[in-house]
């Protein structure tokens, strides 16, 4: 599963004991740093920087895709379809999930 926006790694870690493998992006090189510091090392949560705002993933490899708190800058630069087209890559075909989040227990799922 891929945390996009993933900040300082909150629900990646979170998530990392339910998930064969968490890649947490994001766009700032200071959050990524910061998550990689608060998860330690020897698990299967990797962290990395995305500025270009694409998945380093191939396409249709993803269960889940994630974004808690992100989409809000995604949409300040006019980069929703982007996204979403992005997501639809990288999501495997008929589990094509993402939930979205305002970080205050609101959540949807969308399937692509």
């Amino acid at each position: 599963m891929v945390d996009f926006g993933c900040g300082i790694g909150r629900e990646a870690a979170a998530l990392a004991g339910e998930a064969g493998r968490v890649l947490g992006l994001d766009l700032s090189a200071g959050m990524v740093a910061e998550a990689r510091r608060r998860a330690g090392e020897g698990s299967n949560l990797a962290f990395g920087q995305n500025a270009d705002g694409l998945c380093p993933v191939l396409g249709g490899a993803l269960d889940l895709l994630i974004a808690i708190d992100s989409l809000p800058y995604v949409v300040r630069v006019d980069g929703l379809d982007a996204f979403l087209a992005e997501a639809a890559r990288v999501l495997r075909a008929g589990e094509r999930s993402f939930r979205i989040g305002d970080g205050t227990g609101f959540h949807r799922r969308r399937r692509a």
